[in-house]
């Protein structure tokens, strides 16, 4: 009878490693991949309308932080800290509309870049508000919401140093019905 008793006790602590073994082979799993997308990639949650209507808020995007400066473009959805001090550690998602060096000007409802419009078709409705004429300068860029007259963006702050770029937001993964990649440089 003690035989049997230690063959059952012997096969339950069998089962019982085995299946330690498989979750902690699970768990691991999980902690390295979560330790790739958090070197790799960051999350934020959308907070207001001021992307309209490609992003809304409480929407959850995914940002490619390993964008390297020459890789960004026009009409990414860029993720950036805010360039004003008094604002440190806040995170702006917009859209890249002027680069480095260019001229932007907004007039009569239209984002002009070194003198010619800029034909926009995501958006909800034009800008109702003019930006004078102005030179980006070197390593600067100029973002704007895609809900224009609702979002604080360059036109209300300015410019936006390349050093604050954080990277391009390539994915909505939340909500679940409405996951979305984000293509790059939607003028290019």
């Amino acid at each position: 009878m003690r035989n049997r008793e230690s063959f059952f006790d012997e096969r339950l602590r069998s089962k019982f490693r085995k299946k330690v073994f498989t979750v902690s082979v699970k768990l691991i799993r999980i902690f390295i991949i979560l330790a790739i997308t958090v070197q790799f990639f960051l999350i934020a949650i959308i907070p207001t309308p001021s992307m309209s209507p490609t992003l809304n808020p409480k929407d959850i995007v995914l940002i490619d932080a390993m964008v390297k400066e020459s890789e960004y473009n026009r009409g990414d959805i860029v993720a950036f800290d805010s360039p004003l001090a008094e604002e440190n550690g806040t995170i702006y998602v917009k859209r890249m509309i002027g680069l480095p060096s260019e001229e932007i000007e907004i007039r009569n409802h239209k984002i002009y870049i070194n003198g010619e419009p800029l034909y926009e078709e995501y958006l909800a409705e034009v800008p109702y508000y003019d930006y004078p004429k102005t030179k980006i300068p070197e390593g600067h860029y100029f973002m704007l919401g895609d809900n224009r007259n609702l979002s604080y963006d360059s036109s209300s702050y300015g410019f936006v140093p390349k050093e604050n770029l954080k990277g391009k937001v390539i994915y909505r993964i939340f909500p679940f019905d409405k996951i979305q990649k984000f293509e790059t440089g939607v003028f290019e």
